[in-house]
């Protein structure tokens, strides 16, 4: 999926869209799951397919007469894999709330960013509009919520406690040697 969008999309929108879903999943994933660590690169890409959908809508019009059928197949296929993800998100295991965070920050950062390739200037101002206050209702809100409602785990924040995760790294003229520290 993602080196096809790439190709379609280009590199900047596809890049924008990946690190700032996968950087809003990441957050909503501290902001709902407080005492849980998570890793991995899956809000991104639920933030791609999430992002999938504005651009098919915002070039529906632009299909020629023969891709028809592909373009309805694609909405269709993302469509169902969206439905597909929601459901298998609340597995165990599973980072629901990156999943979704993505997905949702996808749809809007997608609407600002394909909503210029719409046809009408109202509809190209709506979708942009539309993108600007998800993206401005998800961010702050999430953001308050991690900053002043959350508070972490104690065994989380003893990880890694100070100074066991510090490593030296000394240099000499002739060699260069590193020690780490660990608890």
């Amino acid at each position: 999926v993602g080196v096809v969008l790439e190709a379609v999309w280009g590199h900047a929108a596809w890049i924008t869209i990946y690190v700032l879903t996968g950087v809003y999943g990441s957050l909503l994933s501290c902001a709902v799951m407080p005492d849980t660590l998570s890793i991995g690169s899956s809000g991104a890409l639920c933030g791609l397919l999430g992002a999938w959908v504005p651009f098919i809508l915002a070039t529906w019009n632009q299909t020629l007469p023969r891709d028809v059928g592909q373009r309805n197949s694609q909405l269709f296929m993302v469509l169902t894999t969206i439905a597909l993800m929601v459901p298998l998100s609340f597995l165990p295991m599973v980072d629901f709330a990156a999943h979704l965070g993505g997905c949702a920050m996808g749809v809007a950062v997608g609407a600002v960013i394909f909503g210029g390739r719409l046809q009408t200037r109202n509809w190209m101002i709506a979708s942009r509009v539309l993108g600007v206050v998800g993206v401005l209702l998800l961010v702050p809100f999430t953001l308050y919520w991690v900053l002043n409602e959350i508070e972490p785990a104690a065994s989380l924040l003893q990880i890694c406690p100070p100074p066991g995760c510090i490593i030296i790294v000394s240099s000499s003229s002739s060699t260069s040697s590193s020690s780490t520290k660990a608890p």
